[in-house]
């Protein structure tokens, strides 16, 4: 008789088909975790970003609007000298900077298109001069309610 010192083909497919299963499973869990480090990553952007404008506002060495409010948002203002990274697309933050209305806390267009190459098209963040509101757009890719609930979460708007 002879002794058994492997597996059968049969057993391993079993196993492997098993351990697929249970990957399939995971997988939804593990894309999720790196959608809420991604969103993380965006909220900790924006909160630098009007950190920075709060601070300059407040120590006044930068020209304010009439309503009080820096003019711009320039890229001295970080450790880097370099605008912050967007974190959707690696590239540095293109702000739009609009002048009013006072009442706008948010941008009309919430969302910036990505080039082939990888490069978005447009800007990608929004500041009002008139009442100090700085918002980062969000990638245009689900639904519009997809967008719009992400586009609040991120930047602590209501809309």
């Amino acid at each position: 008789m002879r002794s058994r010192r492997g597996f059968t083909l049969i057993e391993i497919l079993i196993v492997m088909s098993m351990l697929l299963v249970l990957a399939a499973l995971a997988y939804p869990s593990f894309t999720h975790i790196t959608l809420d480090a991604e969103q993380i990553r965006v909220v900790l952007t924006v909160r630098n970003v009007r950190d920075q404008i709060q601070l300059h506002r407040s120590i006044g060495d930068v020209s304010l609007s009439q309503d009080g409010h820096p003019d711009e948002v320039p890229a001295n203002w970080f450790p880097s000298g370099r605008m912050p990274s967007d974190p959707w697309t690696s590239n540095e933050l293109k702000i739009q900077v609009v002048n009013g209305p006072k009442a706008a806390t948010e941008p009309n267009l919430k969302t910036f298109k990505i080039n082939p190459n990888g490069k978005p098209t447009g800007h990608t963040a929004w500041y009002n001069r008139a009442n100090g509101s700085f918002c980062i757009k969000v990638p245009d890719r689900g639904s519009e309610q997809e967008i719009l609930d992400l586009f609040h979460s991120i930047n602590g708007t209501t809309g």
